[in-house]
């Protein structure tokens, strides 16, 4: 399962409530992407990605044993 969020949505209660929650217990096969985050300066960009991890992680789709972020960007954050 592939959740695509902007930084905009990501913490959206719904998305976590409705979505990410209830199905917690299929995190091994769960991909969250975070898209658009080149549009955000450095430090914005890393201030998103620790909550996005964690609110994840309260929603029980912690971090696994992949669980490192890829490449941000292909452009480089403003």
């Amino acid at each position: 399962m592939i959740w695509v969020v902007d930084p905009e949505k990501y913490a959206d209660a719904a998305l976590h409530e409705r979505y990410l929650r209830p199905l917690a217990g299929h995190a091994e096969v769960t991909f969250v992407v975070l898209n658009q985050i080149d549009r955000l300066g450095t430090e914005a960009a890393d201030l998103v990605l620790d909550d996005l991890r964690r609110l994840l992680d309260e929603d029980g789709v912690a971090l696994g044993e992949h669980g490192e972020p890829g490449p941000r960007s292909s452009r480089s954050p403003r």
